[in-house]
């Protein structure tokens, strides 16, 4: 099967009230794996690229070896370019084929970072690519004051996002 746009099997996922599953993979053989056991437990499978593995094997060559490996099976694959900062990056995935990508401007002054994912909305949506985007805090396991939930990060309703930036959001929550 070719590869899916991530909206497609999450809005499938929903439908079905369950999930699909997802993982960060570095290679032939981690993509492999999880791709097969996708199918042997016939759920969609979201591959991901985190911006680090890609010393392992590049972009061109990571879309190319789930691509192949997707071709084989009749579950739902998308690739997804995970937990992204670099705008050139991003654009490397778009081009390689990924069909989704994750800008994570949450380190970013909010408006900031509302303005860098309405660029990187632009272009994917040009190309037929998914865009999620970290439009809050994210906080660390590492630092203690992330530990309690309650406070982690806030989730912004999508009237609260100036339309002019051209981002889409669907779902969350208002902020508490």
């Amino acid at each position: 099967m070719p590869l899916v746009k991530l909206t497609t099997i999450l809005k499938e996922m929903d439908k079905k009230n369950t999930a699909a599953l997802a993982f960060d993979c570095f290679n032939y053989d981690s993509i492999e794996w999880v791709i097969e056991v996708g199918e042997e437990l016939n759920l969609p499978v979201i591959i991901m690229l985190y911006p680090e593995m890609s010393k392992y094997m590049c972009h061109e060559a990571f879309a190319a070896a789930t691509k192949a490996q997707a071709k084989k099976v009749k579950i739902p694959v998308a690739l997804h370019q995970d937990h992204c900062q670099s705008y050139e990056t991003i654009m490397r995935a778009i081009k390689a084929g990924f069909t989704s990508v994750m800008f994570d401007g949450s380190k970013l002054p909010y408006e900031e970072n509302v303005r860098g994912t309405g660029e990187i909305v632009k272009v994917a949506h040009a190309f037929d690519v998914d865009v999620e985007a970290e439009l809050g805090r994210v906080g660390i396991a590492a630092n203690k004051s992330d530990a309690s939930m309650s406070d982690l990060y806030r989730m912004r309703s999508p009237a609260s996002v100036d339309t002019d930036s051209e981002v889409s959001l669907t779902g969350g929550s208002p902020a508490r």
